[in-house]
């Protein structure tokens, strides 16, 4: 069961160009104005061990590294599942505070992106090169 959990109700997600869909906003956002609290996410995690998770978690679950050995996870969903990653993104993924915010002046319909290479994950060996 998948629920949506978040409050980024000026976001919406949609097909994207970079891969698959993604993530728009719905309004322009200023620089630093908050898209996406998810602490409140975060009361549906549990910890589980690295190697039992399923093929369809390691693939459409959000993971939040403890250690090698741990994680947490959620089985409900949120719109941080959808942002694309860019090397120049627009947002800033503040993974300790629990939000992602506008780096710079974000239109009307752009696509809210993060970089990837800010969230540790053991099972990462390296990133591939268009990350």
């Amino acid at each position: 069961m998948n629920l949506e959990i978040d409050n980024a109700s000026n976001a919406r997600i949609g097909k994207s160009s970079i891969e698959g869909v993604g993530v728009f906003a719905d309004i322009p956002f200023l620089t630093g104005e908050v898209i996406l609290d998810y602490r409140p996410f975060f009361d549906t995690f549990y910890k589980i061990a690295w190697k039992d998770l399923t093929l369809f978690q390691t693939e459409h679950n959000w993971m939040i590294p403890i250690n090698d050995e741990y994680c947490l996870t959620s089985d409900p969903i949120s719109k941080i599942h959808y942002f694309n990653h860019s090397r120049t993104p627009n947002c800033i993924w503040n993974i300790k505070e629990g939000t992602i915010k506008a780096a710079r002046y974000i239109p009307f319909g752009d696509e809210l992106t993060i970089d990837y290479r800010i969230e540790y994950r053991p099972t990462r060996k390296e990133f591939p090169e268009w990350v």
